[in-house]
């Protein structure tokens, strides 16, 4: 599977997509592609607010950066095998539950578009295959902190960009990206 490469996409607006390839090697980590606005809130303060949501465009335009090396010919486009994403959603409210769901349907449509099989996995089981256990007596951010150090352990060339709390999304993305090449 050398030549092959492999997405690892963490769902969320705050996730990140990843590209591994065949031995192992990260090539490219990005933040997800979203678009802010800004809408009217009575009542609030200021009376405004900014709602996030998937940038379409943006994620079309990174998987297809990503399968043809940033250039249009298909001659010299990468064999992507497999588009790794977490299921299995869970979330404090229903509006994080139904933007995972989006985001789900949104990948799943471009992998489809792309002729990209999908390899769709729980969090259980990526943290039961590389060995992290949520501990019940840790916070989020405590047990967040694992993914990263282990994303960085993987892939030190980039342990600078896992570093930062708030950048998990980004390791959980280069972690299914690993999964992904390992199970192919």
């Amino acid at each position: 599977m050398t030549n092959f490469y492999f997405v690892g996409v963490d769902l969320g607006l705050d996730g990140g997509v990843a590209l591994v390839n065949g031995m192992g090697g990260l090539e490219r980590l990005e933040k997800m592609p979203i678009l802010t606005s800004t809408v009217k809130r009575p009542n609030t303060k200021s009376g405004k607010g900014t709602v996030r949501e998937y940038d379409i465009a943006g994620c079309r335009r990174l998987i297809s950066q990503m399968q043809n090396h940033g250039t249009p010919s298909l001659a010299e486009a990468r064999p992507v095998t497999t588009l790794t994403m977490e299921g299995g959603f869970y979330g404090p409210t229903a509006q994080t539950v139904r933007s995972l769901y989006r985001g789900e349907a949104i990948w799943e449509t471009l992998a489809d578009m792309f002729g990209v099989p999908v390899l769709s996995v729980t969090p259980s089981t990526i943290g039961a295959y590389f060995g992290i256990k949520n501990d019940p007596e840790k916070t989020k951010a405590e047990n967040k902190a694992s993914h990263r150090l282990l994303a960085a352990k993987l892939f030190p060339d980039w342990a600078d960009r896992f570093k930062p709390v708030g950048s998990d999304g980004l390791a959980d993305a280069a972690l299914l990206a690993e999964y992904g090449r390992r199970k192919a």
